[in-house]
């Protein structure tokens, strides 16, 4: 697919499909980190420490972890309209119910659940791509329906600060307990949004006329690597496939490992709550331009897969790495910032390399291992900076073991980005 028929479907294609997906990403993505605005007021209230809350803060990636494989194979099997539909409709449910919570453990059981539910939408999305766009082209496409991270913050944080604020003692319910209710009842509403409007696969939508279709169809084959299938096992446990997803783990444990501590880590410079909900939209506005900006430039450096991941994931080392050295909001928020903005370029440039590395065939059990395997940092991450905050009193030292693996995450693009799988 070349010249101006290249153009203008994929741009078609593009804005038919991916602000749908980020809306619907933004919806998640809420649902799976509002607990750390509800945190603010909820641990006081149901005696959680933070080494506790960091558990119920990761052991949503436990769940996500168990249902990814077989959800992505269920995918193919349902198709992506029926099924990301279902999941949207679990975890609103599930999300809704911690609204009514009353202690620890009930904290813990509904994390967990509500990973299990959202299992298989991120790795269904990133799988149902590829069925619509080339390699040359997916890194700004990614980025673009990871764009709802941001998105989330930005929205959320004012909307849960009026939630916490407003709602308290609405009906005789804390305001952590409406914020739980209130954004979890969008992801139903999104589900029926997925069934009427989702699109399955080029071969079946109207709207491409048959020369379109049939260049669009003949660009993704053409983007797509050689190679004879594996079986399930061989393609979940093949070196390439854990390398990417030793390489994601050092991503998700940067994204959570701030991200869901992020308003307590600004309450502590002295903020009141609703201070600290509101100045956590503030890295992710700067995360959402950069983003942007750094996925359209990978996708005009396709032979620079290693830059593109490593570049940003530096920068996210070294803003993690310097928090010990300075004092004051100012100076913690925009390295935070910075931290934020590397981390997502990051996490959206990564994509772009075992999707057009790997054999297509093997996408639907690659996918959702590296993801399940790698979002393990999103359990580990909370875990780790909940458990160093309660052994020093600071989040410092946390700082600087997500710095650390930081490192890590490089030195594993740098091998993978030299070799297809």
């Amino acid at each position: 697919m070349t010249g101006e028929l290249s153009h203008r479907v994929l741009r078609r294609l593009a804005w038919r499909i991916v602000p749908f997906l980020a809306v619907l990403y933004v919806i998640s993505y809420l649902d799976r980190v509002n607990v750390s605005f509800a945190a603010l007021t909820m641990n006081v209230d149901l005696g959680i420490s933070a080494t506790t809350y960091g558990w119920g803060a990761g052991i949503f990636f436990v769940g996500y972890l168990l249902f990814q494989v077989p959800g992505n194979l269920l995918l193919e099997r349902f198709g992506p309209r029926r099924w990301i539909a279902a999941i949207m409709v679990c975890w609103g449910l599930v999300s809704v119910a911690m609204g009514f919570i009353h202690d620890a453990r009930q904290f813990l059981i509904a994390r967990f659940l509500l990973g299990l539910a959202e299992a298989g939408f991120f790795p269904g999305v990133i799988l149902y791509l590829t069925y619509w766009f080339p390699g040359s082209f997916r890194g700004r496409i990614v980025s673009g329906f990871m764009f709802g991270i941001p998105i989330a913050t930005i929205v959320g944080a004012p909307l849960s600060g009026y939630i916490l604020e407003r709602l308290h003692g609405a009906a005789g319910l804390a305001g952590w307990r409406w914020l739980f209710i209130v954004e979890g009842a969008p992801a139903m509403l999104g589900a029926l949004a997925v069934a009427a409007f989702l699109p399955e696969r080029p071969q079946t939508v109207r709207w491409l006329d048959e020369p379109q279709r049939r260049a669009l169809l003949d660009a993704l084959a053409s983007s797509q690597p050689a190679g004879a299938p594996r079986g399930v096992a061989a393609a979940m446990f093949n070196r390439h496939v854990l390398a990417y997803a030793v390489a994601y783990f050092g991503l998700a444990l940067a994204l959570y490992g701030v991200g869901l501590w992020l308003p307590q880590m600004l309450k502590s410079s002295g903020v009141a709550n609703t201070a600290a909900v509101l100045l956590s939209a503030i890295p992710y506005v700067v995360a959402a331009i950069g983003m942007l900006v750094w996925g359209r430039f990978a996708d005009g450096r396709p032979g620079a897969p290693a830059g593109n991941i490593g570049i940003p994931v530096i920068v996210t080392g070294i803003a993690l790495a310097c928090m010990p050295l300075v004092t004051g909001l100012a100076a913690s928020l925009a390295l935070l910032s910075l931290a934020a903005c590397g981390t997502l370029a990051g996490v959206s440039a990564f994509w772009t390399l075992p999707t057009t590395r790997l054999p297509p065939a093997e996408l639907p059990v690659s996918v959702a291992m590296i993801n399940s395997i790698g979002n393990l940092g999103g359990f580990v991450g909370p875990l780790m900076i909940g458990w160093i905050k309660d052994a020093t009193g600071s989040f410092e030292a946390g700082m600087l073991a997500l710095a650390a693996w930081a490192g890590v995450t490089v030195c594993m693009v740098l091998m993978e980005s030299r070799q297809p799988g």
